[in-house]
């Protein structure tokens, strides 16, 4: 199973120079990384593994929910306005995956959801067409 890890943690040059990690951070992402491609070695897809890909995905929630909440105390000062610029940076990100997605024919039409995110993609389309002119 290839599980793509490239977006785990933030990166310092998507936010500033004000915003750079200290190394036993950028340790710590690395390490957490390391684990979470060890953990995906032993996923094996079918349907007996989907206990254990739920028991990972909660698992990354939780994780992932304790790093956003460490990551907002250290940014009380001007909290809005670092929710703002994580979240564009994020949306940003999915945003290419989902483009990704798409020209790869991974997202297809005959997919659960797909309906959901065409009507998604229509209704961003409309407002960001508004708010470029």
């Amino acid at each position: 199973m290839q599980v793509r890890l490239g977006y785990i943690g933030f990166y310092p040059q998507d936010f500033g120079d004000e915003y750079v990690m200290h190394q036993d951070l950028r340790d710590g992402v690395r390490e957490l990384r390391k684990a979470l491609r060890v953990v995906a070695a032993h996923l094996e897809p079918g349907e007996d593994s989907k206990p254990s890909m739920r028991d990972l995905g909660t698992a990354v929630d939780g994780l992932r929910g304790s790093i956003w909440g460490i990551l907002q105390d250290a940014h009380t000062d001007d909290l809005r306005e670092y929710q703002a610029e994580v979240r564009v940076a994020r949306a940003g990100e999915i945003c290419g995956l989902v483009l990704e997605h798409l020209y790869t024919a991974t997202i297809r039409p005959d997919l659960e959801g797909y309906e959901m995110l065409r009507a998604s993609l229509r209704e961003l389309h409309a407002i960001a067409g508004k708010e470029m002119g």
